[in-house]
């Protein structure tokens, strides 16, 4: 009886040995950390638009996002360039805007109950969002380019 599990126990212990050796030797963690799977926090951004005179404005984005499966639903400021009227405009993110990594698509309200959007792609990190913008105070109808950022903690 004792050869036969010397035959088994070599292998096996063998076998062990190996296993431990390939789950110590994983490959795949990233470089930097991931923010997580979620979107949750705050982002800036701007946003350039040409004016009537054909000058560039640029209006600065802050918005928070709160993330729950994949619906979304947060608020934001517009800051506009000097002499925009009125040079400040808060957004609210309707509930029920989705992000299903790596595509976002917000509804935006803006005050006065004007409508716009934010819809594009977000990192692998979580870390930046590449999308189009629109609404009052910009270009016409024309989507905008936008890269947001998300501040640090």
């Amino acid at each position: 009886m004792a050869p036969v599990m010397h035959r088994f126990a070599l292998p096996l212990l063998l076998s062990l040995f190996l296993t431990g050796l390939l789950v110590g030797c994983d490959s795949s963690e990233p470089d930097e950390p991931l923010m997580g799977d979620s979107i949750n926090g705050a982002w800036q951004g701007e946003v350039y638009s040409q004016n009537r005179l054909g000058e560039q404005d640029t209006f600065r984005i802050e918005m928070n996002i709160t993330e729950s499966m994949t619906m979304v639903s947060g608020a934001g400021m517009i800051t506009g360039p000097p002499g925009v009227t009125p040079p400040e405009s808060s957004f609210i993110v309707v509930e029920g805007s989705s992000y299903l990594h790596p595509f976002l698509a917000l509804e935006l309200i803006y005050e006065g109950s004007f409508p716009g959007g934010l819809n594009g792609n977000v990192s692998d990190d979580r870390r930046e969002i590449r999308a189009t913008m629109t609404g009052p105070g910009f270009s016409g109808l024309a989507d905008l380019q936008i890269v947001l950022t998300r501040m640090e903690f």
